[in-house]
């Protein structure tokens, strides 16, 4: 289970019925998840997007949005 699934698990587990997830929690995992997975990469590419399950096209935005490329 990747970092994000076990994060969104634990959310909804834990909010019962009337879950409310916010967004931009999500959106701030997938970046610390990026950023950890491209170190351990050392910066090569195709293999953290691999690891990461996306696209490169999706790895590049996500290292945009961090301010690396």
């Amino acid at each position: 289970m990747s970092g994000r699934e076990a994060y969104l698990a634990a959310k909804l587990a834990s909010a019962g019925q009337e879950a409310v997830i916010d967004l931009s929690d999500i959106d701030s995992d997938h970046l610390s998840v990026t950023y950890q997975r491209y170190q351990e990469c050392h910066g090569n590419l195709s293999k953290t997007a691999k690891e990461l399950g996306v696209s490169r096209n999706t790895l590049y935005k996500r290292l945009r949005q961090l301010g690396l490329k």
